[in-house]
């Protein structure tokens, strides 16, 4: 059964909120850290499909962490675009990343 948009919208977020907070786990030798390095090789892989303004717009906010008011003079942008953009960059990043992943990476990831 495929997620509807809103589903796409929360798994995609919760991901990338997820792997960002386990940074720590990257380049960690044990079984977690690799199962870390291909989720990240993954993510990477599938961001550089995206039309660069997003890859930029969500490197931004999920890697760097960089606050929207932060955001809003680099990107010259109004707030309520802003998060128009956003949430049209991870529903895209949620469609290349496809309801599979979505589904199942938490559960490869806390697998002992």
């Amino acid at each position: 059964m495929s997620l509807n948009e809103d589903e796409q919208l929360h798994k995609c977020r919760d991901l990338l909120n997820w792997f960002v907070n386990h940074r720590y786990l990257q380049g960690v030798s044990n079984d977690r850290g690799q199962r870390y390095n291909r989720l990240a090789c993954l993510i990477e892989d599938s961001l550089n499909k995206l039309p660069e303004d997003y890859q930029q717009l969500l490197y931004y906010c999920y890697v760097e962490g960089t606050t929207t008011q932060e955001l809003l003079p680099i990107l010259g942008t109004s707030e309520t675009m802003f998060y128009v953009h956003k949430r049209t960059a991870v529903l895209m990043l949620a469609d290349v990343l496809g309801d599979e992943v979505l589904k199942t990476w938490r559960k490869e990831m806390l697998a002992c």
